[in-house]
């Protein structure tokens, strides 16, 4: 009775060294693929980033981007149906889209001014993080922030 119980501990513990083992090699298989590669991020929205050896005090263009009209405000964040957009100029906005976290455009709404004020209908958006982009009637970005949508 004993000498089984004895060889089932032995087999026991043999299985558990074989499955370290085993971790182990995948552990080591994995970094040593990291360290070779190093993870790029590219999509259309945001520049190709080698962020290995980024350095973090460059500027690149997941910053806010210098504004054509710093008084553009968009509220509320977190956003439900509706995002109003607030500018004194708001006539210079064309249209504003919304891209996901992947840099996928999701939404693109045409603005239509009220005074000051534009609503922009989002409500059929998916729950998420989005990039939204402010273009003026030139095709020029004047305005970058990112919302969440619950």
């Amino acid at each position: 009775m004993h000498l089984i119980e004895g060889m089932k501990i032995h087999e026991n513990i043999f299985i558990w060294l074989t499955s370290m083992v085993l971790c182990l090699a995948a552990i080591i298989c994995v970094s040593n693929s990291f360290a070779q590669e190093r993870p790029v991020f590219e999509n259309s929205l945001f520049e190709q980033t080698d962020w290995a050896t980024k350095d973090l005090n460059q500027t690149d263009k997941l910053h806010t981007p210098a504004l054509a009209d710093p008084e553009i405000r968009l509220y509320p964040n977190p956003v439900e149906d509706y995002l109003l957009i607030k500018s004194a100029s708001i006539s210079h906005i064309e249209r504003v889209e919304f891209y996901n976290i992947l840099g996928s455009k999701m939404l693109i709404v045409t603005v239509k001014p009220n005074g000051q004020l534009a609503r922009l209908e989002v409500g059929d958006l998916p729950k998420g993080v989005y990039m939204i982009r402010v273009f003026d009637h030139a095709n020029s970005v004047i305005y970058t922030k990112s919302i969440s949508k619950n």
